[in-house]
């Protein structure tokens, strides 16, 4: 399977990666939702937490967003429909979310917040060096012969938090000893955006 990696991190008790591994072939399904919660919602800003203080557009759109991601996760058709909230005004009104998206998720946590890492030139190196110790894995523990993950391209915000480009080489090209099965992501682009919001964020086409 080809998939997306969207990745945030949160200095909340560590330094923590996460990465949403989103299927190509069902990311525009996942989108529809995305897109639905908004207009329910009427928020059509970019999503931040820090943005959300009280139960108003943003909370109702981040809250069904938030929803539609854990949904996503669900991988076999076996497993019953999830109700989830799209947005609307009425929030006992929730819809059973019937598609199966296979998205995957990579939490990866350095509890010293990356004091303690020594021997890098910057800030955004020692963020580089553990998201690729998460990514590797990630993909080790969630991917197999059968369920092999290929990575196509990785979507960051990097050039905002770290005032420059991300060091591809460092981030991809020193993935090694991945099994056969594991597409090493030496070949993937690169995509930056600009702007902190909601990791989803760059679900956008």
């Amino acid at each position: 399977m080809i998939y997306e990696l969207h990745h945030d991190e949160s200095k909340v008790d560590g330094y923590w990666h996460g990465m949403l591994l989103v299927p190509m072939t069902r990311k525009d399904v996942l989108l529809e939702y995305l897109d639905e919660a908004r207009h329910n919602s009427g928020y059509m800003e970019p999503i931040g937490f820090k943005k959300v203080r009280k139960r108003d557009r943003i909370f109702s759109c981040a809250d069904a967003w938030i929803q539609v991601a854990v949904a996503s996760l669900r991988y076999r058709a076996k497993v019953e429909p999830m109700p989830v909230y799209l947005g609307a005004k009425d929030r006992s009104n929730l819809q059973l979310f019937r598609e199966i998206i296979g998205a995957k998720i990579i939490l990866f946590r350095e509890r010293d917040t990356l004091t303690e890492m020594k021997g890098h030139s910057d800030f955004g190196s020692k963020v580089e060096t553990t998201l690729r110790m998460g990514m590797k894995g990630g993909m080790h523990y969630l991917g197999s012969d059968d369920e092999p993950i290929h990575i196509e391209s990785i979507h960051l915000d990097g050039y905002e938090h770290y005032h420059r480009r991300i060091n591809k080489e460092r981030l991809t090209g020193r993935v090694k000893g991945l099994r056969d099965s594991l597409g090493t992501p030496r070949r993937v682009s690169i995509r930056e955006k600009l702007g902190h919001i909601l990791c989803l964020r760059h679900l956008a086409p």
